[in-house]
């Protein structure tokens, strides 16, 4: 993306005097459409990163929350799993809180 200082671009402006010819009025309408188009994209990028920051955020707090759930669970009620093969990847899973024993 350009920057700012680069804005508009030389091919920028050539596409734009090619499509308007001389008639200034059009030419610095079409300028005003793309700075603004530039700006509001700027901003919504920023927002979208801001998003998913927060997501983020979020994410690793219920994450934690599921955590110290399972660690304070005493796994009162548990479920025998039998490999159905008949090797040795059996397991016990607790009913409350699904932790693999």
């Amino acid at each position: 993306m350009l920057t700012t200082s680069e804005f508009p671009s030389e091919g920028l402006m050539k596409v734009i005097v090619d499509r308007h010819g001389a008639d200034s009025q059009k030419i610095h309408q079409d300028i005003k459409k793309y700075k603004d188009l530039r700006r509001d994209l700027f901003v919504a990028n920023a927002d979208v990163a801001k998003e998913e920051a927060r997501h983020v955020k979020a994410l690793k707090e219920l994450r934690e929350r599921c955590a110290k759930a399972t660690k304070d669970c005493d796994h009162p009620i548990k479920t025998f799993h039998p490999d159905p093969s008949g090797n040795n990847d059996s397991y016990y899973e607790c009913d409350i809180c699904g932790v693999e024993l």
